[in-house]
């Protein structure tokens, strides 16, 4: 469940917010806070508006009472997972983009801000890994020099700080990226590999 927000809530201890994903989580549930691999006990449920929810299952939006952990260490972009599956921690990872409107082309070294889930996150573009067909998804040129407006192609990206990520093809919707600079998106795409 990627984390939407956080907030105190009234019977004490931390509330977190957002849309499961994948699985199941009930009252008395274990969970592993990615990054910060702290584990947390769930305390309670609002699934949908409901208070005292006994199960939310993937696609509930609910927020979630949380015990033995702390507060600070929850931020809005970070993941709650099971212990025994956790969610990737990327320190670099492969997306094939589909480039937008741009007036310059990209190149290595250029600054973006990531977008995935929740999580929002200053990084650079490490490498143009190269050129793929827009429909067959076939690597057509190897190591481009730069890419333009309507390009799709496969690039290395590094964020500042490690980012909770999962191949597009194992979990779709923490596999999703947009790379934006200066307020515009300039590339989506999805997460092909993570090089951790």
């Amino acid at each position: 469940m990627p984390v939407h927000d956080v907030f105190k809530a009234r019977q004490g201890g931390v509330c977190v917010g957002g849309k499961l994903e994948g699985g199941a989580m009930r009252p008395g549930s274990k969970v592993l806070l990615v990054p910060g691999c702290e584990v947390a006990t769930v305390k309670s449920l609002e699934v949908d508006g409901k208070d005292h929810a006994p199960l939310a299952l993937a696609g509930d939006s609910a927020d979630v009472l949380l015990s033995g952990i702390d507060a600070a260490a929850l931020h809005a972009g970070a993941v709650l997972c099971h212990p025994e599956f956790p969610v990737h921690l990327a320190v670099k990872f492969t997306v094939q983009v589909l480039v937008l409107q741009v007036s310059l082309p990209i190149l290595k070294g250029h600054a973006v801000t990531v977008h995935a889930h929740t999580a929002r996150e200053a990084g650079v573009i490490s490498g143009l890994l190269g050129l793929c067909d827009s429909k067959t998804g076939q690597r057509k040129q190897h190591k481009p020099r730069c890419l333009l407006s309507g390009q799709t192609a496969l690039i290395e990206v590094t964020p500042v700080r490690p980012m909770p990520l999962e191949r597009f093809a194992d979990v779709k919707t923490l596999g999703r990226i947009a790379l934006r600079e200066g307020g515009r998106t300039v590339a989506v795409g999805v997460v092909t590999a993570i090089n951790e």
